[in-house]
């Protein structure tokens, strides 16, 4: 069985073999199992999927691969995807599904209705259509 066994070098851990009837007393000095940890190349804490290596934790390394877009920082599974920019920023799988549409009004006089702000293929659109003379006087 591989564990991730404590030293007192360079290396905090390295990889060693040992028996099943050891292992309680490595685990209890601190050795670990080895672990399976994937690359966090823009280091937001979230790993690439198709990344994993078997060993004990290394730098740049970890121990998920739910980053959508390991190379920037700002899009990974805890950020906000409020900004309508037609990117999945936190890797739900929907881009945009935040945005917050913002009321709006328009036209003028009789003819003032209001409508709403809304996000279509990454673009703010405005539902808002001013009435038509003939209706606005009914």
């Amino acid at each position: 069985m591989d564990i991730c066994h404590r030293t007192h070098g360079q290396k905090p851990f390295i990889v060693i073999s040992t028996s099943s009837n050891a292992l309680p007393a490595h685990l209890a000095h601190g050795d670990h199992l080895v672990g399976q940890f994937w690359v966090d190349a823009d280091g937001d804490g979230f790993g690439a999927a198709g990344s994993a290596v078997s060993t004990c934790q290394l730098s740049g390394y970890v121990a998920n691969d739910s980053d959508c877009d390991d190379t920037n920082a700002a899009i990974n599974p805890n950020a906000a995807d409020a900004i309508c920019d037609d990117v999945d920023d936190n890797c739900s799988g929907a881009a945009d599904e935040q945005y917050a549409p913002l009321p709006t009004t328009c036209g003028l006089g009789v003819c003032n209705t209001t409508g709403a702000t809304y996000c279509q293929s990454g673009q703010v659109l405005d539902s808002c259509a001013p009435l038509p003379k003939a209706e606005a006087l009914d």
